[in-house]
């Protein structure tokens, strides 16, 4: 891209700020910095005037060029969205059918082991009733009773498939971000004046206060807060 030259406009300046004394004493040392003010405040607006002009070509080009910038990027994230709402989608019902299939398969592995417990219990019973000895058919008695009481055997079950985000062919990761929002604000400022939550969370409206301040001015009162006032000085207009 073809960058043109450009000419940096000189401006003549009325006066330097190395004019002015250390510090002002007399009533023309006063005077003399009111009229360089108002010269600097004169010159400013015609340096403003000549640089917007300067710009409003290159602006024109610029509003041009972010205009395009713009379309191409929200029809890319678009794009990025969709998929990424799609595969999100995806990856949960995956996860579920998962989770699903983790139950059921522990499930069906735990009648079974019970299932075996009840046979072993069984087992021993039948031994016992057929026993001849009475010790022998009291001691697997009570081995049977024993098995029935006890808590249901340990099992496990290995899933030895991997979800989709874990493979390593995959040419993304993913990325979470967490970010909090507040619903009842009244809740946030008595839990922070209860102490349970730190002062940083709530933020003042420095709109609403200098919109306040500007109106209330001298009488500007608002608790917690502290009326500010900054003077600076400008160009008298002048009558045509």
């Amino acid at each position: 891209m073809k960058i043109e030259a450009l000419t940096k406009p000189y401006f003549t300046k009325p006066m330097g700020p190395d004019d002015l004394p250390p510090q002002l004493v007399t009533p023309e040392d006063s005077r003399f910095a009111e009229h360089m003010i108002a010269a600097y405040r004169s010159m400013r607006a015609e340096v403003v005037k000549t640089y917007t002009a300067m710009l409003l070509p290159l602006n024109k080009k610029r509003n041009v060029i972010l205009a395009w910038k713009r379309d191409d990027v929200l029809e890319i994230d678009a794009a990025v969205e969709r998929a990424s709402t799609l595969l999100m989608d995806y990856r949960t019902r995956d996860a579920l059918a998962r989770e699903a299939k983790a139950e059921a398969t522990l499930a069906k592995a735990h009648a079974k082991a019970q299932q075996r417990q009840a046979e072993e219990a069984e087992f021993l019973q039948t031994a016992a009733d057929l026993a001849s000895d009475t010790d022998l058919s009291d001691a697997l008695i009570s081995q049977a009773e024993a098995v029935r009481q006890a808590p249901p055997p340990m099992v496990a079950v290995i899933d030895d498939t991997l979800p989709e985000q874990t493979k390593a062919d995959s040419p993304i990761i993913e990325r979470k971000r967490y970010s909090g929002s507040c619903h009842d604000l009244m809740k946030l400022v008595q839990a922070v004046a209860a102490g349970h939550v730190t002062p940083n969370s709530l933020a003042p409206n420095q709109s609403w206060l200098n919109a306040q301040a500007e109106a209330m001015r001298e009488e500007f009162d608002v608790p917690g807060c502290e009326l500010q006032v900054k003077s600076s000085f400008a160009r008298k207009a002048t009558r045509s």
